[in-house]
């Protein structure tokens, strides 16, 4: 798989597992282009399935096919992104659920009960198996990919295990290929899985089936570190969740003294509910990441860390990135705890991951995701407002891709209401006219293409 290809597997990862969280998730919100360094990839999206939440189950789940087309090559991906719920109070309480031994028993992993009931959703499960054969039946398939922030990005480790352990797709000859190639990208998601050591295993099994089992876990842990990366911000608390437990118990005891005696008047609000995970001793320990960790650096750049390493590494508390509040509503400093809370967000982490990877979107407002020499030619005529782009305005530049174009509306500095962007493309320019929101195509509007295709949300 070439460079720019992986690279754009990585910048997208990061960018649907933001998008899912918009209620509405329109493909007409995704980016129509990726610029990779000094290479530009077009990209086309046909929405597959969707599985909203329902009484029974919170699990949002899109299936995209996402079609890539660079200077010298065309790729088709089908994307599966995980949505999961939407508040970290939902969850967290639930975090401290021991493993389940049983799901994967063959292959020595356990794997955190409330999370595999999500991702073993019936109606996701049969969806997903129909979609991945009727495609690798056809043409032009080149991968899947699994995909999530937080809660969703545990809930893709566990469908990616499921995959690799699915008799009934590895029995196709073309599925067989692609699952081979499976990528898991994950945002911020927490650990999932806890190895069954070797004495369980010749404990649980017949004599002549434990070293079977062994060679069996260790393809596994093999498999799953080569195919899924998990990209870690900082300090953020949620990747640390639950088998480094003791990471966030002692950051919890770093909060000044006064904070506490906000929390106890309930006069500021404790941001996860840390109550089952801090005041009992549960065992958590046994979880560990399978993946591969990617942390994240404030300044740019990324650390690849292993299996075998990445827990002790999450054990080890880092500088708080300045960039990030530490703060309740701008008031007390939490020395650093209320900061790993603020740097799970998924948008920073789009931010980051596209920095990381020399990923540009300026169709949709990733303008400040990655660094850049300043630009050579820059006009603004409108209203400004503290030094900033504010009310109604023009604003024209230049850069190595050619013009951009924005005349419209503007709030602090951003696209903000309404508006018209005029941005360049590989075969001429392409106009998007509607809604824009914090810098981003947002709502009603619609894209002209410069290819001629119209798309409207």
């Amino acid at each position: 798989m070439r460079a720019v290809v992986v690279a754009v597997l990585h910048a997208l990862a990061a960018r649907l597992s933001e998008w899912i969280y918009d209620g509405d998730a329109s493909v007409h919100q995704l980016p129509p282009w990726l610029d990779i360094n000094e290479s530009r990839v077009n990209l086309s999206y046909t929405l597959a399935s969707r599985i909203e939440p329902t009484g029974t189950s919170s699990l949002r789940c899109d299936s995209l096919f996402v079609d890539l087309q660079g200077a010298e090559e065309s790729y088709r991906i089908l994307a599966v992104i995980f949505r999961g719920t939407t508040t970290a109070q939902d969850w967290i309480a639930n975090a401290g659920a021991l493993p389940d031994y049983d799901k994967f028993k063959d292959i020595g992993i356990g794997v955190h009960a409330g999370w595999k009931a999500v991702a073993t959703y019936p109606e996701y499960v049969n969806r997903l198996r129909s979609a991945i054969l009727e495609e690798a039946s056809g043409t032009g398939l080149d991968t899947i990919l699994f995909t999530g922030h937080s809660l969703g990005g545990a809930v893709a480790q566990v469908a990616a295990l499921l995959a690799y352990t699915d008799d009934k797709l590895w029995r196709h000859p073309k599925v067989s290929k692609l699952l081979s190639g499976l990528q898991c990208i994950t945002v911020a998601a927490p650990q999932p899985f806890s190895p069954t050591s070797h004495q369980q295993i010749h404990r649980e099994n017949r004599e002549e089936a434990a070293p079977g089992v062994l060679l069996a876990q260790a393809d596994a842990l093999q498999g799953m570190e080569r195919r899924c990366t998990n990209y870690v911000r900082n300090n953020d608390l949620v990747p640390r969740l639950p088998g480094n437990v003791g990471f966030i118990q002692k950051m919890w005891d770093r909060v000044p003294f006064a904070v506490r005696m906000l929390l106890d008047l309930g006069a500021a609000p404790l941001p996860l509910d840390l109550g089952t995970l801090l005041k009992q001793d549960m065992g958590l320990g046994v979880y560990a990441p399978l993946c591969t960790t990617r942390l994240l650096n404030p300044g740019g750049g990324y650390e690849n860390i292993g299996r075998t390493a990445a827990k002790r590494m999450l054990e080890t508390h880092r500088p708080r990135d300045p960039s990030v509040s530490d703060t309740y509503l701008g008031v007390v400093e939490w020395n650093g705890f209320m900061a790993a809370q603020n740097e799970h967000r998924a948008k920073a982490y789009v931010n980051m991951v596209y920095r990381a990877v020399g990923a540009r979107d300026y169709a949709h407002g990733h303008h400040d995701s990655f660094i850049e020499e300043p630009r050579k030619e820059y006009e603004y005529a409108g209203q400004q407002q503290g030094g900033r782009f504010h009310g109604q305005g023009r604003l024209t530049y230049t850069d190595s891709a050619g013009k951009h174009q924005y005349e419209g509306e503007f709030m602090e500095g951003k696209y903000h209401g309404h508006g018209r962007l005029t941005f360049p493309e590989a075969n001429g320019n392409s106009v998007c006219d509607g809604e824009f929101e914090s810098g981003r195509f947002h709502g009603q509007g619609g894209i002209l293409h410069a290819c001629g295709e119209k798309s409207t949300g």
